[in-house]
Formats: structure tokens, sequence, C-alpha cells
């Protein structure tokens, strides 16, 4: 009876490594998937590569990718260069580039932002605005993105 509870014991952490295992996705998963929604919650893993720092905050924007897809990531932890990462994000579509779907973008982007404790209400849209801007560059935007911001 003592070795049977012990195994269960030791049992119990690996099916927990094994549930969150389980439900991670890559960023190749997350593109394919046929709906997304506006502030939807995944675990996503894959390579972080730096592409900004945002002036005056303490919010970095990353490339998170793996075999095939690259994502840009919104985080206020600072990942090394190349590091895997895995990493709980609510997931921003971009809507395109015309002025008035950036605009669009730009104001969800800031709104998950806000939610999400990333940054303040008072500085949302610029450091939106600047985020949009150096992901439209690194990524040759020209039409829906998701952008994954880390909770």
């Amino acid at each position: 009876m003592k070795n049977r509870r012990f195994t269960v014991l030791l049992s119990l952490p690996l099916l927990f490594l094994l549930l969150l295992a389980s439900c991670t996705t890559t960023p190749t998963a997350l593109r394919e998937r046929e709906t997304v929604a506006f502030g939807q919650v995944f675990t996503v893993n894959g390579r972080a590569t730096p592409l900004l720092t945002v002036p005056f905050t303490d919010v970095s924007v990353y490339l998170l990718s793996d075999k095939s897809t690259t994502l840009p990531l919104v985080s206020k932890t600072a990942f090394n260069k190349d590091q895997t990462v895995t990493v709980r994000v609510s997931v921003v579509g971009t809507k395109g580039i015309q002025p008035k779907e950036f605009l669009d973008s730009v104001k969800d982007l800031a709104s998950q932002l806000v939610k999400n404790g990333v940054v303040s209400k008072d500085v949302a849209e610029p450091v939106s605005t600047a985020i949009l801007v150096a992901v439209k560059g690194a990524t040759a935007l020209v039409g829906n993105v998701l952008i994954l911001v880390q909770d």
C-alpha cells in the first residue's frame, strides 16, 4: 500500500507536465487554425528573436518562430536571442495596411496591451503604433497578421 501511494505521488507531476505539453501550440499550428478570435488565449512554444524594444518602456517585440512560421510577440519579459520559450498569449489580428484598417489595428492592439497589463492606458496607442510599424517592416505586412501579446 505504501509503494502504491508513492507511485501515485510520483506520477502526478509527470501527468501535469504531459497535460501542459499537450495544451501547447506552435506558431505554424496557430496560423493554420481556421478561426482565431480576438483575445483568444493560447500557450505557444517557439524561438524568440528580438525585433524591437519600445523606447521609454519595458516592452519588447520578438519574432516567435518555429520551422516554418514567424509571428510577432509583444512581451514585458526579456528573452535571450534565439531562446526557446513557452508563453501564454492573447491573440490580436491586424486588419491590413490601409489607413483606416491600420488605425483599427492600433486600437485593438492598444486595448489588448492594457487588458494584459503590458502598458497603461495613457501610452497604449503610441506603443501600439510603434509596434505595428516595426512589425509591418519586419513581416512585410500586407494583410491580416496575428500578433501575440504575452499575458
